[in-house]
């Protein structure tokens, strides 16, 4: 069962990776076609309550990096955390951390352990 979540991630993290060189425009990973043009270049993206899980979590991580001019990101209430991992959030919020134009972020309700936010 562990190897399995293991490679599950890695299949995840390759997947967001090679997004960067595709011209693709939609990419569905969690029951939701994520916007990848508009998580690249929109000042604004809301994707709050799309059931986004930890597959998304990678992909906007690896898509929103790129973006200068992204200003507020909305992200609440999704289950962006797998179980006990805070993988998906920890590859968000490094990505954020180099968002120097991000104002405005929202991850209220996202699935942290213990009942959290």
């Amino acid at each position: 069962r562990e190897l399995h979540a293991i490679d599950y991630l890695v299949g995840i993290r390759k997947l967001a990776n090679e997004l960067a060189r595709t011209s693709i425009v939609s990419l569905n990973v969690d029951g939701f076609a994520l916007p990848l043009p508009e998580l690249r270049q929109a000042e604004r993206v809301e994707l709050r309550r799309k059931k986004l899980g930890l597959a998304s979590a990678f992909v906007i991580a690896r898509c929103i990096v790129t973006n200068e001019h992204m200003l507020e990101v909305n992200l609440g209430e999704n289950h962006l955390c797998h179980g006990n991992h805070l993988i998906g959030l920890q590859e968000l919020l490094a990505a954020f951390a180099s968002m120097h134009s991000l104002s405005i972020l929202n991850l209220d309700a996202i699935g942290l352990p213990g009942g959290g936010a």
